[in-house]
């Protein structure tokens, strides 16, 4: 009996398909089997899964009848021979040793399901740009056995599915399936909900498994009219757990949180002629979870608290804002750009992912190379982000004295600002740059 099983749902990704497949059949843990489910690809994409079926008994070629990415992610989980499932998308690629850790940590602690990291990235080859992607920003939720029914807080972690493996077992005593409505459409949501709803023990690993392709435009997430696809996941979401009375009062504060920030995404990325529809939507629902007592502030950051407080009033003001905060980007972005003109030396404070995210936009849309990073954290230090690198303040300080520090963390800016102080660096060489205020959808 094979260890793991990893799903692979696939639709016509010709260029990507390759790459997928190399890093899955290549794993360290050689004890896999792997089925691509595929939903009919006619560009080419199933010549190439029928050679690696040709070559690697492992591998199997399922048919996704439904031509539902749900429909294929649950087909394939429920042939799983295996004890542990794992779900990868055909334009994405996962580290060598991505399946043999987390199988080691399944096993060794008795996990419902434990998760890694991940990196989104842009481009091809030597020109590719990856942003880092923790699951949690608290680094206390690692490499420990955590029960998520303890706090809801743990519903903050991101929501992607691919990042982890799940012990086969524990879907099947509860139930646990993706939304099978059509296409590919945000299904990841639900399940994710689910399996946080009912694992008792899952552990996050600190590393860096899994890399998420950001520029495929045949993407769900780069689809800009499907205007209420990810209400209807939510619906689903509902609909699975309101029976289940204990459970659904439990997570309800989680919900209306995680409905919050997957709405505010969505109407982000909506089609402008779409939004109107969607923001009365999203007004509603979150106002229906407020009047519940559904809303738990304490879930919220302050940037989210500024947009729920204006949402809750209305709608159209919601939308006003986010538009106003829009074309403040702009300036904002003019601002640092012009800024940076007159700096000889530029280094990035944080190697996370706001600190990434930063050094691509500097990159991309301003035309600007930063000289290092730094980060107080040893493990980063020594290391390199994009071919730049990674320095302890004290090494930057001393090698770059005279350098413009960009401040990229969002939850320790002000005490980072006060090292940079003590280090006499002056404040007109110290800019706090809010990423989530210049960068238009975190990569």
């Amino acid at each position: 009996m094979p260890k793991v099983t990893i799903v692979i749902p696939v639709l016509n990704v010709q260029p990507y398909i390759r790459e997928c497949l190399d890093s899955v059949v290549h794993q360290t843990l050689a004890d896999l089997e792997i089925f691509c489910v595929d939903a009919g690809s006619t560009d080419g994409t199933l010549e190439i899964e029928q050679e690696y079926e040709r070559q690697d008994p492992r591998v199997r070629i399922l048919e996704d009848t439904a031509r539902s990415t749900g429909y294929a992610k649950n087909l394939g989980i429920d042939l799983a021979a295996s004890g542990y499932v794992a779900i990868v998308e055909p334009d994405d690629y996962i580290a060598e040793d991505m399946m043999e850790k987390l199988y080691d940590a399944a096993v060794r602690y008795d996990l419902d399901m434990v998760k890694g990291n991940y990196r989104s990235f842009l481009g091809e080859g030597k020109t590719r740009l990856f942003a880092e992607k923790a699951v949690s920003l608290c680094g206390e939720d690692y490499e420990k056995v955590i029960d998520p029914r303890s706090d809801n807080r743990y519903f903050g972690w991101d929501m992607y599915t691919w990042t982890g493996l799940y012990k086969k077992s524990f879907l099947e005593t509860f139930g646990i399936r993706h939304n099978e409505s059509g296409g590919a459409a945000f299904q990841d949501v639900g399940f994710w909900f689910q399996t946080f709803c009912y694992a008792r023990r899952i552990m996050l690993l600190k590393d860096y498994f899994y890399h998420y392709r950001r520029d495929n435009p045949n993407a769900s997430v780069n689809n800009p009219n499907r205007t209420f696809v990810m209400c209807e996941e939510y619906k689903f979401v509902k609909d699975r757990l309101s029976g289940d009375t204990g459970t659904w009062e439990r997570v309800l504060p989680a919900y209306y949180h995680a409905l919050f920030r997957s709405y505010f995404v969505t109407y982000e990325r909506l089609a402008k002629g779409l939004r109107p529809d969607f923001v009365k939507r999203f007004y509603a629902e979150i106002r229906e979870g407020y009047e519940q007592g559904g809303i738990c502030r304490a879930l919220f950051d302050a940037y989210e608290l500024d947009y729920l407080d204006v949402l809750l009033e209305s709608g159209e003001r919601f939308a006003d804002k986010l538009e106003r905060q829009k074309a403040g980007m702009e300036k904002k972005r003019q601002a640092l750009s012009e800024r940076l003109q007159s700096c000889g030396c530029c280094i990035i404070f944080s190697a996370g992912s706001h600190g990434s995210n930063l050094q691509i936009l500097l990159k991309t849309a301003l035309h600007h190379e930063i000289t290092a990073f730094c980060d107080n954290s040893p493990q980063k230090q020594g290391k390199e982000i994009n071919g730049v690198p990674v320095l302890s303040p004290q090494e930057a300080v001393q090698k770059y004295p005279d350098a413009v520090y960009l401040i990229a963390n969002k939850q320790y800016g002000l005490q980072i600002k006060g090292q940079l102080a003590d280090m006499k660096i002056a404040e007109s060489k110290i800019l706090d740059c809010r990423v989530e205020e210049l960068v238009d959808g975190f990569l």
